[in-house]
Formats: C-alpha cells, sequence, structure tokens
C-alpha cells in the first residue's frame, strides 16, 4: 500500500523432518541412489528413533589400515593402500606393538592437533596386523570410538614398528607420554578404510 516495497511473505512452516516413513524406506534408497556417484551406492535403510545421532548412538566403529611395501609402486589399486618403499615389514611385531594400545586409555599421543574433543580417553577394542599377501599387510582396529587422524597416527606407529624404526616399548611409552611428538607421522588417507559401524538398537 502507498507504493512501498512488498513485505515478503512468510516461510511456510516446515511439514516435518527426514523421510516420511509412509514412503517406504525402498522408495529413499532409490532417491539417495539416484544422487549419489557411480561408485557408491545404498543397499538398504532401516527406520530408527527421531532422536538417533549417527555419532554418539555407535556402539563399535572397525578401520583397516592396508600397508603396500616394495621397491614398485601399486597401480591399479594405488589409491587404497599406503606404499611403504621398503622390501618387508614385520607383520608379527607390528601386531605385538598394537596390543599394547588396547583397552581405555588416554590417546592424546595419537590425536591430530584441534581434534575439538572433551576428552582424548577411548577405549579400543582390539588392535592387529596380519599379512594379506607377499607384498600386504593389513592393520584392523575395533573401538567405541576415535579420534580426529587416531587411526591413521596409528598406523604410521606401527608402520615404523614393522620397519625397525620403534620397539614395541616405543610404542606404549608413546601412549603413556599422552605426547603427539613421541607418536609415529599422520600416514595418508590411501589405505585407510572404514569397515563398519555397529548402531545400538531402540
Amino acid at each position: 500500500v502507498g507504493g512501498g516495497v512488498p513485505e515478503p511473505s512468510p516461510t511456510p512452516a516446515p511439514k516435518g523432518l527426514g523421510w516420511p516413513l509412509e514412503r517406504g524406506t525402498d522408495r529413499l534408497v532409490a532417491a539417495i541412489n539416484s544422487r549419489l556417484p557411480e561408485d557408491v551406492m545404498v543397499v538398504s535403510a532401516a527406520a530408527t528413533h527421531n532422536h538417533f545421532d549417527p555419532v554418539s548412538d555407535a556402539v563399535r566403529k572397525v578401520y583397516t589400515y592396508t600397508y603396500h611395501f616394495g621397491r614398485e609402486r601399486p597401480l591399479w589399486d594405488r589409491r587404497y593402500v599406503h606404499h611403504v618403499m621398503r622390501d618387508a615389514l614385520d607383520h608379527a611385531l607390528m601386531h605385538d606393538a598394537a596390543q599394547a594400545l588396547v583397552g581405555e586409555h588416554d590417546f592424546a599421543a595419537f590425536a591430530a592437533a584441534g581434534h575439538g574433543r572433551l576428552t582424548t580417553v577411548r577405549r579400543v577394542i582390539s588392535c592387529g596386523v596380519a599379512r594379506v599377501d607377499d607384498r600386504r599387510v593389513r592393520m584392523t582396529i575395533v573401538g567405541t570410538g576415535f579420534l580426529w587422524n587416531m587411526v591413521r597416527i596409528i598406523a604410521g606407529t606401527l608402520m615404523q614398528v614393522g620397519a625397525g624404526q620403534r620397539s614395541v616399548a616405543d610404542v606404549r611409552a608413546a601412549l603413556e607420554s599422552r605426547d603427539r611428538t613421541k607418536a609415529g607421522p599422520t600416514l595418508g588417507p590411501e589405505g585407510l578404510c572404514l569397515e563398519w559401524i555397529e548402531y545400538a538398537v531402540h
């Protein structure tokens, strides 16, 4: 009225949060997959409670880290393994060192600066290293939760053990020190894989 700028119409109230359950989860899977890149696919979906949190509701997470050692670099799967320019890694010694990390500990030495968490105490349920073939070994670690870069720092520390650059006692000392400079390097994302996450059933 009066030639002024019209006021914007009010934003309509949201009808609800998330995917309406009455539409069914099969249609949700199809809708998500239609927008994902070709190398990612959702295979199933299920309804959960309204207050579900994918971080805090996780009971266990499993990561693996795969090392490829040798003078020749990997080719076809180079984005999924960490290349170590050595003739061998002592996976048995790496496995022994990994046992020092099992249990509830303060993992400050294995956390990146600026991790943003209130506490660096975490519980590792299991951690082991096994041979995959004549050029590869793989670390598997299971925990209730992990700090920023924690798995990649552990992978770097155990790599040094396998290369003879660090002892099992050094790993224990690094853990007890709570000092990031006492642990090994942060390895690259190549080689790291989140295998699965377990959630509590409500």
